[in-house]
C-alpha cells in the first residue's frame, strides 16, 4: 500500500468531489464492501493508485465480513444444536416485532401437541419486554383442563443479525409439587394426618390478625390414659386417628389441629357457637355409636369447649384457647356422672 506522505500528497490534488466519494467510500467500506465497488471504480478513473489502495482494503473487509459470518454460522450451528437437547422449552423471538426466529426441538413438540397453548405462551411472551439479562418471570396458564406453572428466563442476544431475546421455559409443576408436599409434611401431625400444633396456631393467629369472626372448639378425649394402660399404645393410637377423622370432617371450611396426645383444637368460620356445640354433640355420638357396635371393652367419648371469637377481643391466642380449654374442663365434669351409669367398672382420668 502507499505510504501516508504519497497517499496525503494525492489526496491534495483531488477534487472538492472526489474528497467526498472517498470519504463516502470509506464509510460504505466498514457496512458494505460490495456496495462500495461502483464508487471505489469511479474514484480510480481519475486516480488510478488510489483506486488500487481502495479495492485492496475493500477485498480485505470483505475476507474478514466473510470470516466473521462462517464463525457467526458456525457459532449459531452450535448454540442450535446445544439448545435442541434441552429438555426446557427455548423459543427466540425479535425484540421489535414479536417474529418468533427460532424454537427448539422440546417446544416443537408441544406446538405439535398444543397449539392453543402455544399461541397464548407467544402472546404472553410479546408482551412483556425484556428488562435485564437472566431475569426470571413466574407463568401460568393452562393445559390439559388444569393450571400449569412455568419460570421463563429471559436473555436478550444477536440473531441472525437481528435484536432478539431468547425465552428458556422451565415446566416448574413438578417442583412445585414437591414443595407442596414438604409443606404438608411440615404441618402435618404425622399419625392422624390432620394439621399439627405449628399449623395450628400459625393459622389460629392469621385469623386473629385478620380480624375474622370465627369459634374455636378446644377438644379432649375422654380415657386415653386408661386405654393405653390397659389395652396398650396401639389401641390408643387408633383410638387418636379415629377421633382425628371425625373432627376433620367438621364442615367444609373447619380446621381441624391435633395439639398434641390426646388434645385438638378446631378453627370454625361462618357457624356460631350453638351450631359447632350441636355438630360437637353429633361427633361425640358417633364415637360413642362405633365403639359400642365395635363392643368396645372401655369407655370412650370426648370433652370440648367451644367459644367465639370477635374482631377487638384483645386476647392472645394463647389467652383463647385457655379459655376454650377451661370450658372444656366444665364440660368433662359435667358429664362424669352420666359417663360412670354408661359403664360400669371403669376407672376415669
Amino acid at each position: 500500500m502507499q505510504d501516508g506522505s504519497r497517499l496525503e500528497k494525492e489526496m491534495r490534488n483531488m477534487s472538492q468531489e472526489a474528497v467526498q466519494i472517498l470519504l463516502t467510500c470509506l464509510k460504505m467500506l466498514r457496512e458494505d464492501p460490495d456496495a462500495a465497488a461502483p464508487l471505489i471504480y469511479k474514484l480510480g478513473q481519475e486516480h488510478e493508485e488510489l483506486g488500487k489502495e481502495l479495492q485492496a482494503l475493500a477485498q480485505h473487509v470483505s475476507r474478514q465480513k466473510l470470516a466473521a459470518e462462517e464463525t457467526g454460522d458456525e457459532r449459531s450451528r452450535l448454540l442450535v444444536e446445544l439448545a435442541d437437547k434441552q429438555p426446557q422449552w427455548i423459543v427466540v423471538m425479535e425484540e421489535q416485532t414479536g417474529e418468533v426466529l427460532y424454537v427448539n426441538h422440546a417446544a416443537k413438540l408441544v406446538q405439535k401437541n398444543d397449539e392453543e397453548l402455544v399461541r397464548k405462551l407467544e402472546k404472553w411472551l410479546r408482551g412483556r419486554p425484556v428488562k435485564e439479562v437472566g431475569e426470571t418471570r413466574e407463568l401460568t396458564l393452562p393445559r390439559e383442563g388444569e393450571m400449569r406453572f412455568y419460570s421463563v428466563s429471559v436473555y436478550p442476544l444477536h440473531w441472525q443479525q437481528r435484536n432478539a431475546a431468547a425465552y428458556v421455559i422451565t415446566d416448574v409443576n413438578a417442583e412445585k409439587e414437591r414443595v407442596k408436599r414438604l409443606e404438608n409434611h411440615a404441618h402435618q401431625d404425622t399419625l392422624t394426618s390432620v394439621f399439627n400444633r405449628y399449623y395450628g396456631m400459625k393459622l389460629f393467629r392469621e385469623w386473629l390478625a385478620a380480624g375474622r369472626t370465627f369459634c374455636i372448639c378446644f377438644v379432649d378425649l375422654d380415657n386415653l390414659k386408661y386405654v393405653n394402660d390397659n389395652f396398650g399404645h396401639f389401641e390408643g393410637d387408633r383410638y387418636i386417628i379415629r377421633a382425628a377423622d371425625l373432627l376433620a370432617d367438621f364442615s367444609p371450611n373447619a380446621v381441624a389441629a391435633r395439639l398434641g396426645g390426646d388434645e385438638f383444637m378446631v378453627l370454625i368460620p361462618e357457624m356460631s357457637v350453638e351450631k359447632c356445640e350441636e355438630r360437637m354433640d353429633e361427633i361425640r355420638k358417633t364415637m360413642d355409636a362405633y365403639y359400642v357396635e365395635e363392643q368396645s371393652p372401655y369407655m370412650c367419648g370426648l370433652s370440648y369447649g367451644v367459644i367465639e371469637v370477635e374482631p377487638g377481643s384483645g386476647m392472645s391466642a394463647s389467652d383463647l384457647l385457655g379459655s376454650a380449654d377451661d370450658k372444656m374442663y366444665q364440660y368433662k365434669r359435667s358429664h362424669k356422672k352420666r359417663q360412670r351409669k354408661e359403664y360400669f367398672g371403669i376407672e376415669l382420668e
